[in-house]
């Protein structure tokens, strides 16, 4: 049991960063009182030779940082996404703004029915024959 322990705690950690979401220094705050905790509990409960104690904190950090860097990465992802995902708005409503702006300047323009003919894509007179 003891030979193989720190793999529950790097379950543990992958758990505290992919699964609750937590905040990159949250979750690093609880992994590093997990690893000092169970790092205390190897040396109380079972004698291990030293190699083996700083292996099993070893394996638990690696796991912690690998943990961390998935965790990182998913909430870059979501921060990005969020940003493109504004950006478009902005985009569609400046597209809005600018194209109602234009319909203005053509309506102001031109005559109803002209105007009509050019959005429907005929000639702008009934008399002009296109080449």
């Amino acid at each position: 049991m003891v030979a193989y322990g720190y793999s529950g705690l790097v379950l543990l950690s992958i758990a505290i960063f992919l699964l609750l979401r937590l905040r990159l220094l949250e979750a690093l705050a609880i992994n590093a009182i997990t690893i000092v905790t169970y790092g205390g509990l190897l040396k109380q409960i079972a004698w291990l030779p030293p190699l083996h104690l700083i292996f099993h904190i070893a394996c638990t950090v690696i796991g912690m940082i690998a943990s961390a860097a998935g965790g990182w990465s998913l909430e870059k992802l979501a921060r990005d996404n969020f940003a493109q995902r504004a950006l478009l708005a902005w985009r569609e409503r400046e597209i809005a703004r600018v194209h109602e702006r234009s319909e203005t300047l053509l309506r102001n323009i031109l005559p109803a029915p002209v105007a009509e003919r050019l959005k429907a894509g005929e000639s702008p007179s009934p008399t002009v024959q296109s080449m």
